[in-house]
């Protein structure tokens, strides 16, 4: 009777040790349940862009399901500028400096980190100081000012970034990821005066003929006093009889996109005049006169030139841009692609800057760089 005792007792035993096992083996699958749902800030304009000096303000909005200690919640405005030596890559790189940028450890100003990343100012609230946060949502409002001068404005492109940020960050009194944070993007338009810029000078891109009569008998005529040379071998035309071709352009460099249009040279129909059209010269002219290139001259009459002329020196964003295109030709020509203008942005990228690093972490000193990624 005993033993069929023992046994009657521990039959009911045997769900609860196997419940039990499942349930060991389900709870390292299951998420962790958090003490916050939602995290986020939210914009009075979000779609707004700001001028040096504007206030910005919004809301830090987080939901509580469980009582959550905090030491402090903070939330700060910064930007950074971050520039990359290939194309394309990944815009969150910032993200590497979290620990001392946007981290809600007060204002700061503007700092080089090296690789290409320099922090342009950064500027902080508390809204929440240290206690006990229970259930439910709460609204934290702010407000927070941009620097009145010294700000470039927003801009994204393939080398680089110039972006401005409002970062929330919770702070709570554990070891084990002690801080937790949520950014947004804001954006900024520097004002400019643009009143003070010049008028551009117009450039002009000629293109001499070549005659080829004038070549064959130049060619035909022997030189006085020259010395005989064996057969086979004949010597080089003078130097000052040499055509140029391609005149390298002083005043900067052109678009990097290559043009449909080349500027190649091609005989033209119906040659009666016995002339070969060819690049002579590509030169910016300031006074508006076609410049002179080598000793010989062009036949009268018979230099194609086109005028590029910008009516306005500078322009804002959204603004059109006046062209005016002249091109005086010796004969009707007839193109089925036109005129292509082309709009581009132009950017230099300094590979050593010569500034000092700032620490990225509180070990580190500052240093100058020495490499660049």
């Amino acid at each position: 009777m005993t033993s069929s005792q023992k046994r009657t007792s521990a039959a009911p035993s045997s769900p609860v040790t196997s419940r039990s096992f499942l349930s060991r083996l389900k709870s390292p699958l299951s998420s962790k349940s958090r003490n916050y749902t939602e995290f986020y800030i939210q914009s009075d304009d979000p779609h707004r862009h700001y001028a040096p000096g504007d206030v910005i303000s919004g809301t830090v909005i987080i939901k509580i399901v469980k009582p959550l200690r905090i030491t402090h919640l903070v939330v700060s405005l910064h930007g950074y500028a971050q520039v990359f030596k290939n194309p394309n890559a990944p815009g969150d790189a910032y993200k590497n400096y979290s620990s001392t940028v946007g981290s809600g450890k007060g204002s700061k100003s503007g700092s080089y980190f090296g690789n290409g990343f320099v922090s342009l100012f950064e500027d902080e609230v508390v809204l929440c100081g240290e206690g006990r946060l229970s259930e439910g949502i709460y609204h934290f409002n702010f407000e927070l000012e941009f620097p009145s001068k010294g700000l470039p404005s927003s801009i994204d492109f393939e080398r680089g970034t110039i972006s401005y940020m409002l970062t929330a960050t919770l702070t709570r009194p554990t070891t084990i990821s002690p801080t937790a944070s949520c950014d947004t993007k804001v954006y900024l338009t520097d004002t400019i005066d643009i009143a003070p810029v010049p008028q551009l000078k117009p450039r002009v891109i000629s293109l001499e003929p070549i005659s080829r009569r004038t070549r064959n008998k130049s060619r035909k005529q022997p030189v006085e006093g020259a010395p005989q040379t064996p057969n086979g071998t004949n010597p080089g035309p003078p130097a000052s009889t040499l055509d140029s071709g391609l005149a390298d352009d002083p005043d900067g460099p052109r678009s990097p996109s290559a043009s449909d249009v080349s500027y190649g040279s091609q005989r033209s129909n119906g040659n009666a005049s016995g002339t070969e059209y060819g690049i002579r010269s590509i030169n910016t002219v300031t006074d508006g006169s076609a410049s002179q290139s080598g000793a010989r001259t062009a036949p009268k009459g018979k230099t194609i030139t086109a005028t590029i002329d910008v009516l306005k020196g500078g322009f804002l964003r959204g603004d059109q841009i006046p062209i005016k295109i002249t091109v005086n030709h010796t004969k009707h020509i007839r193109s089925l692609k036109g005129i292509i203008i082309t709009l581009y942005r132009l950017a230099r990228v300094d590979m050593h800057p010569a500034l000092p690093v700032a620490p990225n972490s509180k070990g580190d000193k500052t240093k100058s760089e020495e490499y660049y990624p």
